[in-house]
C-alpha cells in the first residue's frame, strides 16, 4: 500500500494549482499524484497551437523542475483509479495497489460525450481533447477531414487542421458557430474569417456514417449531402469524469460534482476542482459547470488551503469563453439576453464588440471578437460591477 498525506486523481490545471499551493503551505507534505494519462501534466489551452505546429510538446509542460523533482511528491502516471472508498481513506488502482489518504482532491477533469451513433473504435474516428488525442490525429497523415462540433474545441481543430494543410469540413447541427456561447451576429463574423481561410462550414446534423473496413470514408447529413473524408473528429461537447465520485456516495449535480465556498464535497476530506464541479456563477448565483485554465488553478489553489485547514471562501466563477482561431481573439462571459438590458454593438471589418448594461450601466455581458482586440478591460468591468462606460 502507498500511504500519503494529500492524494490528488488527475494532473490538469485543477491538480497542477492544488500542488503549487500545498508545497507553499506545507513544503515538507506527502502528496501523491495520480493520473490516467501517460503523459507528464501539460497545459491542454496549447493543444491546439501544438496541433498546428506552432508549439512544441516540451511548450507544453507544466510542471516546474522543482516539482517534478521534489522527493516528497510521487506522481503516479498511466494508472486507473478503480474505486475510492472513502469509510477507508483508501483508492483502488487497476494494477493491483491500494493509497492511502487523509485527504483527497478529486481533479478528474472531462471526457469528450459520444452518442451511441458513432461507436468507438474506427480507425479514422478522432477526439481533440488530450496530448494522446492530438498525436494520433497528427500521425493519420490525411488530406481531408470532418470536424462535427462547432464549440471551441471543433474551432480549434478546425484551424489547427486547416494550418497543416488539411481540407476542413466543420458540421454544426446548430444555425451557427459557437452556438452555447455567441448571438448570431457574432458568429457570422467569425464564419466569415474562417470562409476566407477555406473552412467548409455546414449546419446539418449527421445521420449516417459509410464503413469500409472499420473506416469512415463520408459522412451525410440530414439534407442528403454526403462528404468523403479520411478521419471525423468528434467535437460535440464534454461530460465530467464524475463516475468515481458518483460510486463513492458523493453528492454530485447533474453528473457534476458539488462542492461548498471551500471546494469540499459531501463527504468531509474529500475535495474536487476543475471542470468536474459546478460552483456558483457570480452574476446570477446559478450552479454552473466551471471549464476554463484559469478559474480550474484558483479553485485547486483554494482547495489546498481547505486541506490544510486554513480554509478561503471561493468566490465563484463569471463563465468566460476565450481562445483564438482564424487570426481572430474570441472572448464572450456573462449574461447576453440580461432583462432590460442596454445593448451596445459596434462591427467593422477587423472587430466585432458587443456590452450588455444594466439600467445603471454595470456590465451583465459581453463578446469581443477580433482580429487585435483586448477584453482584459470588459472582464474587470464584469467583475466588479462597476458602471462600465
Amino acid at each position: 500500500m502507498v500511504s500519503a498525506q494529500y492524494v490528488i486523481i488527475g494532473a490538469s490545471a485543477a491538480a497542477v494549482g492544488a500542488i503549487n499551493r500545498l508545497r507553499q503551505l506545507q513544503p515538507g507534505a506527502s502528496i501523491a499524484v495520480v493520473f490516467q494519462e501517460k503523459e507528464f501534466p501539460y497545459n491542454k489551452c496549447l493543444l491546439a497551437d501544438f496541433a498546428a505546429g506552432a508549439k512544441s510538446a516540451e511548450d507544453l509542460a507544466i510542471i516546474t523542475p522543482a516539482i517534478a523533482q521534489d522527493s516528497a511528491i510521487t506522481f503516479y502516471s498511466g494508472v486507473t483509479v478503480t474505486k475510492i472508498l472513502p469509510e477507508q481513506n483508501k483508492l483502488l488502482l487497476n494494477d493491483g495497489r491500494s493509497v492511502s489518504y487523509t485527504h483527497l482532491l478529486l481533479t478528474m477533469g472531462s471526457s469528450p460525450a459520444v452518442s451511441f451513433f458513432f461507436e468507438k473504435g474506427r480507425s479514422n474516428l478522432f477526439f481533440f481533447h488530450t496530448l494522446a488525442d492530438v498525436n494520433r490525429l497528427l500521425a493519420q497523415k490525411s488530406k481531408k477531414a470532418v470536424v462535427i462540433g462547432a464549440g471551441l474545441s471543433g474551432l480549434e481543430c478546425a484551424d489547427a487542421l486547416n494550418k497543416q494543410g488539411i481540407a476542413v469540413t466543420l458540421i454544426e447541427r446548430q444555425l451557427h458557430l459557437l452556438p452555447t456561447a455567441l448571438t448570431p451576429q457574432a458568429a457570422v463574423f467569425i464564419q466569415r474569417y474562417a470562409e476566407q481561410q477555406g473552412i467548409r462550414i455546414i449546419y446539418q446534423a449527421v445521420n449516417e456514417l459509410k464503413i469500409t473496413d472499420n473506416t469512415i470514408t463520408s459522412v451525410t447529413t440530414d439534407d442528403g449531402t454526403i462528404f468523403d473524408t479520411d478521419m471525423v473528429i468528434l467535437a460535440t461537447g464534454l461530460k465530467p469524469n464524475s463516475e468515481l465520485a458518483q460510486h463513492a456516495g458523493i453528492m454530485c449535480y447533474e453528473s457534476s460534482v458539488m462542492v461548498n465556498e471551500h471546494l469540499q464535497t459531501s463527504i468531509k476530506n474529500i475535495y474536487a476542482a476543475g471542470d468536474l464541479v459546478v460552483v456558483k456563477d457570480q452574476i446570477t448565483g446559478n450552479l454552473v459547470r466551471s471549464t476554463t485554465w484559469p478559474d480550474a488553478m484558483m479553485q485547486g489553489g483554494y482547495a489546498a488551503f481547505a486541506m490544510v485547514g486554513q480554509p478561503k471562501s471561493y468566490p465563484g466563477i463569471v463563465p468566460l469563453v476565450s481562445s483564438s482561431f482564424f487570426g481572430l481573439t474570441c472572448a464572450a462571459a456573462g449574461v447576453l439576453d440580461w432583462p432590460d438590458a442596454k445593448n451596445l454593438e459596434q462591427e467593422t471589418d477587423l472587430s466585432y464588440t458587443r456590452y450588455v448594461l444594466d439600467q445603471e450601466n454595470r456590465l451583465k455581458g459581453f463578446i469581443v471578437i477580433g482580429v487585435s482586440v483586448s477584453w482584459s478591460s470588459a472582464r474587470r468591468a464584469l467583475l466588479t460591477q462597476q458602471p462600465f462606460v
